[in-house]
C-alpha cells in the first residue's frame, strides 16, 4: 500500500480518541469558560458560511443551503432544549455546568455517524473519490446541526454567566 492509502488507517486511533473526549466533554460537568464560549460563537458562522458557498462554488443546487438552515434551525432547537436541561452550580465565583447527556451524545453520534459514512466511501470506493461530497446533504445538515447546538448552547451560556454575575 502507498503512504496515502495508509493515512485514513493512521487517522482512525486519532479520531477515536477525539470522538471519546467530545462526548465525555458533552457529557460530563465541567467548568464554564467565557473564552470557550465565545470560541464557539465566533469560530462556527465563519465555517457555516464557507461551507454554503463552497457548496455553491462546487455545483451543489441551492436547495443544499437550505438543508445547512434547517440543520441549524435543528441545531438551535437542540440547543435551546439543552440549556433548558443543564444542571448550573456556582461555586464562589466559578460556574459548573453538567450537559444533558441525551442530547450531547445525540450530536456527537450525528458527527460520527456522518464521519464513518465518508470514511467508508473512502475506503470502498474503487473510482476516484467524489470531493463534491463534501459539500452534500448530509454534511450540510449534520454540520447545520451541530453550528447550531454549539452556538446557541454557548450564547446561553454567557447569557446565564451575565445574568448571575459571573465574570
Amino acid at each position: 500500500m502507498t503512504p496515502a492509502a495508509l493515512l485514513p488507517y493512521a487517522l482512525v486511533p486519532l479520531i477515536l480518541w477525539r470522538v471519546y473526549a467530545r462526548v465525555k466533554r458533552l457529557t460530563t460537568r465541567q467548568q464554564s469558560g467565557p473564552r470557550r464560549h465565545w470560541a464557539s460563537l465566533l469560530i462556527f458562522p465563519p465555517i457555516l458560511v464557507g461551507m454554503g458557498l463552497g457548496a455553491l462554488a462546487v455545483g451543489q443546487p441551492g436547495w443544499v443551503i437550505g438543508v445547512l438552515v434547517a440543520g441549524l434551525a435543528a441545531g438551535v432547537g437542540l440547543g435551546v432544549a439543552g440549556l433548558q436541561r443543564t444542571r448550573f452550580e456556582q461555586v464562589g465565583e466559578h460556574l459548573f455546568y453538567t450537559p444533558n447527556a441525551h442530547i450531547g451524545i445525540f450530536v456527537s453520534l450525528l458527527v460520527v455517524g456522518r464521519v464513518a459514512m465518508r470514511m467508508i466511501d473512502m475506503f470502498t470506493a474503487h473510482a476516484p473519490q467524489d470531493h463534491h461530497a463534501a459539500f452534500g446533504p448530509a454534511t450540510m445538515i449534520v454540520l447545520g446541526i451541530m453550528g447550531g447546538y454549539y452556538m446557541m448552547y454557548s450564547a446561553g451560556l454567557l447569557r446565564y454567566r451575565r445574568a448571575h454575575g459571573i465574570k
